[in-house]
């Protein structure tokens, strides 16, 4: 079976700053997305799957 390859795809640096994304309601979409990111990984480990997930 293969791997599944996941990132949040915000929260790296980027020109020299950390890439937050859009702002709004008291959060970052950084934000949202490493946590999505992070139950998505949770809930497919538990199925036994092989995931390879991007540190922020």
């Amino acid at each position: 079976m293969g791997r599944i390859f996941i990132s949040a795809a915000h929260g790296g640096k980027e020109a020299g700053g950390i890439d937050r994304g859009a702002i709004a309601g008291g959060t970052s979409e950084a934000k949202e997305m490493i946590l999505l990111r992070d139950l998505i990984v949770t809930e497919l480990r538990a199925r036994s799957l092989e995931i390879l997930a991007v540190p922020d």
